[in-house]
């Protein structure tokens, strides 16, 4: 039975995806806005963040390590994961409206290029760097574990992914910086974030299960970290100049306080939301993930990886179902737009201070005492280099 409703559930998701590409044949956001009215197709508005920093002071010496990285450094966004991050329903008001809006991604989406209108992470780098490459500007019909370039940018998620298809999403991630003319792959610094997990929970019960387009199959605690490790692993070996925002797994079960909810549906699409042992998997899921970045294999001068743990103790906020979209699993705008804030602060917090929960709309700014501070050092540490050359040839 619960083969049948998984298969059922992904070839459902395929026609339906079939039938969005017939409708919707434009290939970018600008023929979107001007063949499409958002009011007649009823569509979420994108949610922008309290942002107010200033600009940077220009830097003196560009960054040599990963560990000297400034937000004006960084100028290729990629991201990896699930359908979260694909931008499933992320503006969608009603079921029928089943569409990828990659443009508003919290991770990844490029849409309107401001953080104040749309809070997305390269949004957010968009203000100290304006020629960032890489963000997902538009939409697309959704494609069940089938990763396409077309609109997506170097948005590799993958609607129904789980930890198991990383690799491949890795490996294209790749392709498309090698392919680029605009991407120099060995000396442009990349911000890289990955997020999986909630397919691996929520099918976690169900055992034996494959279809033309997902593998659900053989999922534990174990073979997901080991699937993060190995993918984590692959892009320390080739996509240099790297910092990897490791997102920790959030904790499904929290959904099951809005399941039935006034505005949700009565069954979640998280197929074993209601299992006994989920919370249990999900916390253990979590320490490997710690265990994971604090591995100092994973770090060079060049690479890194960083745990962010914003999603290890969220809480559903007073109002929760406008963070969700029609299913009340997928993020709506107002979610994207938070769990954006939520990241881009942790990664303005020192590893060891990060924040631990889902955070408001207020975004923060990078110290420039921090920044200034930085730059005498690089100063001083080349003035360094330099003496000791000059004392060996001496």
């Amino acid at each position: 039975m619960a083969n049948a409703i998984v298969f059922l559930y992904v070839l459902v998701a395929a026609a339906q995806s079939t039938i969005t590409t017939a409708l919707f044949t434009v290939t970018t956001q600008e023929e979107y806005e001007e063949n499409f009215d958002a009011k007649i197709l009823f569509l979420k508005d994108p949610v922008g963040a309290e942002f107010s920093c200033e600009h940077l002071p220009p830097r003196s010496i560009p960054a040599n390590t990963v560990h000297e990285l400034r937000p004006d450094d960084i100028k290729v966004v990629a991201a990896m994961g699930d359908s979260i991050t694909a931008g499933f329903y992320a503006r969608s008001t009603y079921f029928w409206q089943i569409i990828e809006y990659t443009g508003v991604s919290w991770s990844i989406g490029g849409y309107l290029k401001n953080a104040t209108m749309s809070a997305t992470i390269p949004n957010f780098l968009e203000f100290y760097n304006a020629d960032v490459k890489g963000a997902s500007m538009s939409f697309r019909p959704p494609l069940p574990c089938i990763s396409i370039e077309s609109q997506n940018n170097l948005n590799v998620a993958m609607s129904g992914s789980t930890s198991g298809l990383l690799m491949k999403q890795a490996m294209n991630m790749k392709k498309i910086m090698e392919r680029r003319s605009d991407i120099n792959i060995d000396e442009d610094w990349k911000l890289i974030t990955l997020w999986i997990g909630g397919n691996d929970l929520c099918f976690s019960c169900v055992e034996g299960i494959t279809t033309p387009f997902c593998d659900f199959d053989n999922i534990t605690v174990e073979n997901f970290l080991k699937d993060v490790e190995e993918a984590l692993v692959y892009l320390k070996d080739n996509v240099p100049k790297a910092f990897v925002n490791l997102v920790n797994v959030v904790d499904v079960t929290l959904l099951r306080e809005i399941q039935g909810h006034e505005g949700c549906p009565k069954e979640s699409p998280c197929y074993c939301l209601n299992e006994g042992t989920l919370h249990e998997m999900a916390i253990e899921m979590q320490n490997g993930m710690s265990e994971l970045a604090a591995k100092g294999s994973l770090t060079t001068d060049t690479f890194t990886v960083v745990l962010q743990p914003f999603f290890e103790e969220m809480a559903l906020p007073p109002d929760p179902v406008s963070y969700f979209a029609p299913d009340c699993f997928h993020f709506s705008t107002k979610g994207h737009a938070t769990a954006a804030v939520s990241l881009w602060n942790n990664m303005l917090e020192p590893v060891g201070h990060k924040s631990t929960g889902f955070q408001s709309l207020e975004a923060k700014c990078p110290s420039k005492e921090n920044v200034i501070h930085l730059e005498l050092l690089l100063l001083h540490q080349q003035k360094q280099r330099r003496r000791s050359e000059r004392s060996k040839k001496e």
